[in-house]
């Protein structure tokens, strides 16, 4: 049997090389004398993939209505989302040189009021609730057009200290 790679989808976006992703984390965590490197590196390969293949973004829009959504509710890995977003487009150089600095936009932790970053989380483990909210919340207030894809990544150790319990069986 001669198995063949998949050839990429319509969806599929270009760039996300894990090494440069992970050298904007460095220049990150340099420029704002910050921690979490660890964290980002984690995750980073996973979200490469996610926004290179998975994630809809209508017209390259992080708050079009028709987007996808995705959930960091490890907060501390935002540096790994912010260089997937800087990839995108959606974050510019600048934001960058003064990552973690007092008054900057970018912080530590993932916060809902930037484009594109979904909710304000940390390490505490509440994603899966705020996901589940996300996805079941549209059809309860309307009829929904397509389903409403949305990712949660969190910290394992999290799931398996029982902090989402309220994921009813079909979704665990």
């Amino acid at each position: 049997m001669n198995a063949s790679l998949p050839t990429q989808t319509k969806t599929a976006k270009p760039g996300f090389d894990a090494k440069v992703l992970r050298k904007t984390v460095l220049d990150m965590a340099y420029a704002g004398a910050t921690v979490h490197i660890g964290c980002a590196f984690s995750i980073i390969e996973l979200l490469a993939v996610l926004y290179r293949s998975h994630l809809r973004y209508p017209g390259n829009d992080p708050m079009a209505a028709e987007r996808d959504y995705l959930v960091l509710s490890k907060g501390h890995g935002v540096m790994a989302q912010y260089a997937c977003m800087r990839e995108l487009g959606w974050l510019k150089d600048e934001a960058f040189t003064g990552y973690f600095a007092d008054g900057s936009d970018l912080k530590g932790l993932s916060d809902s009021r930037i484009p594109g970053l979904e909710v304000t989380s940390g390490s505490l483990g509440h994603g899966f609730s705020v996901g589940v909210g996300m996805a079941m919340g549209p059809s309860c207030v309307a009829p929904i057009k397509r389903p409403m894809p949305w990712w949660v990544m969190a910290k394992s150790t999290r799931v398996r200290s029982g902090k989402a319990p309220c994921l009813p069986r079909t979704m665990r």
